[in-house]
């Protein structure tokens, strides 16, 4: 069995895998969400164009992998990721700048010279003063977030407005920067799971449904700071592992100054330090004979990472006697959104029986229900086709979710799977995030809270679980297709990917309708 590792070359097919690439593409998207001609062609014409980019896509897949016989593994995941890239930034080019409603605000107007509320609100009064947050201000909804994702958005609304770009387009132009973020995160995930020696045949396979993934798609749109977060957090886990695989000097400081821009963006970071803690713990113990070298490394990390990290806190702790760690959340108990009998456990089979989240607390109190059915359509609604089709992927992603968290379990338990220290970090982050959830919602039990923005990176410590345990189990049996298990999650994959595909579709068309 060849076990090489997958070394994506930057060209024109394995392109869509390298973050130059990335990068590259959405300062076209860019480019092009400024241009009022290109957008109001495409937003007469969205349904024809996707169906299209769609049909021109998989033909070239066609041509490319099977009539040419391209069998390069390199080459089909930089296909793969290439065309989860051209679909969100399709969806960003349709989609209004205002799709989501997670506490984005308004703009008032970037000629006036007040300021609204919410994310929008914190871009534009960055954008117009030059300053953070005042004590009048600081009590503004949002504006108790760490500035570091809305002095991005400020800086590319002003760079924007100096080439003259309508107003309205300058709030579109806001979306490159989650696109950015959504599909380097999926890159990121991709070169978590090459650390791990995951043969090209199962990270080929795993990656196709990260990048069809729909929670993806929705985050590439939604304008605040949690995809921004999303992506840190993933980094600092990459960053981690490589660090701990090679513990220079060097991979520190980008493990430190990943976390502390990550706590400059949003405070629930600070949730990833429970399990590079445990990570730093174990190797202390395992290093104890070099105690000078180690600790020299974690006073580098604390050096780099802590004035980033406690800037934002501390500053207004000192100006505006704020708490240490201050932030607002809403506990009414006559909001419509209140869940009087929030549950842990087994949701009642009534709750399977609709996709959507449908705001009435008797029908959405099972956190873990919610979590998944957020994940794959946030707060959006349909009817007729689309509901049904959205009822099976929900009923697939249950599925999947149950076994793949299953194999994550599976992997930390198993002694020849993955390294000790890794175990550590990978299943301590992992119950973290799983507390900080589940504490939040019985805290704050709100609808609005269970969903699966609030711990975005839940699902990677699955798919790393799936992918260590395919890779040993192919080891272990020389092929899959005689397996009744191997040809379970073969066939469920697929199913899952094909409906993904569909509510990707659906997405652009509910902008339409």
């Amino acid at each position: 069995m060849n076990h090489k590792r997958c070394l994506v070359k930057l060209n024109f097919v394995g392109g869509g895998a390298s973050w130059q690439f990335i990068v590259l593409g959405c300062l076209c998207v860019w480019f092009l969400s400024c241009n009022k001609i290109i957008t109001d062609f495409i937003s007469v014409y969205k349904d024809i164009l996707v169906i299209c980019m769609c049909l021109l896509y998989f033909v070239s897949a066609f041509y490319l992998f099977v009539l040419q016989k391209q069998k390069d593994s390199n080459q089909i995941i930089g296909y793969i990721l290439l065309g989860s890239f051209l679909l969100k930034s399709f969806y960003v080019l349709c989609a209004p700048f205002d799709i989501t409603n997670h506490d984005v605000g308004n703009f008032i107007g970037l000629d006036t010279a007040e300021s609204g509320w919410g994310h929008f609100g914190y871009i534009d009064y960055l954008y117009k003063n030059h300053q953070l947050p005042d004590a009048e201000h600081i009590g503004v909804w949002e504006f108790y977030q760490p500035p570091g994702f809305h002095i991005l958005g400020a800086i590319i609304l002003g760079i924007t407005r100096l080439f003259n770009v309508v107003e309205p387009l300058c709030y579109e132009s806001l979306q490159i920067i989650t696109l950015c973020c959504s599909c380097l995160t999926i890159w990121t995930v991709y070169q978590i799971l090459k650390e791990f020696d995951i043969n090209c045949k199962w990270l080929s396979c795993l990656i196709v449904v990260l990048a069809l993934h729909p929670f993806f798609s929705i985050m590439s749109v939604t304008l605040n700071n949690d995809c921004m977060t999303m992506y840190l957090m993933t980094l600092i886990i990459w960053n981690a592992i490589r660090w701990y695989k090679n513990q220079t000097f060097v991979k520190m400081f980008y493990l430190a100054l990943s976390f502390g821009i990550g706590m400059f963006t949003k405070f629930s970071v600070a949730i990833m330090a429970v399990g590079v803690g445990g990570m730093f713990a174990y190797v202390l113990w395992l290093r104890r004979s070099e105690l000078k070298e180690v600790i020299s490394q974690f006073i580098l990390f604390l050096t780099v990472c802590v004035p980033i990290s406690l800037f934002w806190p501390i500053r207004n702790m000192i100006r505006f006697d704020l708490p240490f760690i201050y932030m607002q959340l809403i506990n009414d108990v006559n909001s419509p959104q209140y869940i009087d009998s929030q549950t842990i456990f087994l949701p009642p089979l009534g709750q399977l029986s609709h996709a959507f989240t449908v705001w009435n607390p008797e029908l959405e109190n099972n956190i873990w229900l919610s979590l998944i059915r957020s994940s794959l359509f946030d707060e959006w609604w349909a009817s007729g086709f689309i509901a049904s089709s959205a009822l099976v992927l929900l009923w697939i992603s249950i599925i999947l979710a149950i076994v793949m968290n299953i194999l994550f379990i599976w992997t930390i338990f198993e002694r020849k799977t993955i390294n000790k220290g890794l175990k550590v970090l990978l299943f301590i982050s992992y119950i973290a995030l799983m507390f900080s959830y589940i504490n939040l919602n019985l805290s704050y039990p709100l609808i609005c809270h269970m969903n699966y923005r609030l711990v975005p990176i839940m699902m990677f410590f699955p798919f790393i679980g799936t992918a260590c345990w395919l890779q040993k189990y192919s080891e272990n049996y020389i092929t899959m297709k005689n397996s009744i298990i191997g040809t379970f999650i073969n066939i469920i994959l697929c199913i899952f990917m094909a409906f993904s595909v569909l509510a990707l579709i659906f997405n652009i068309y509910i902008i339409s309708v």
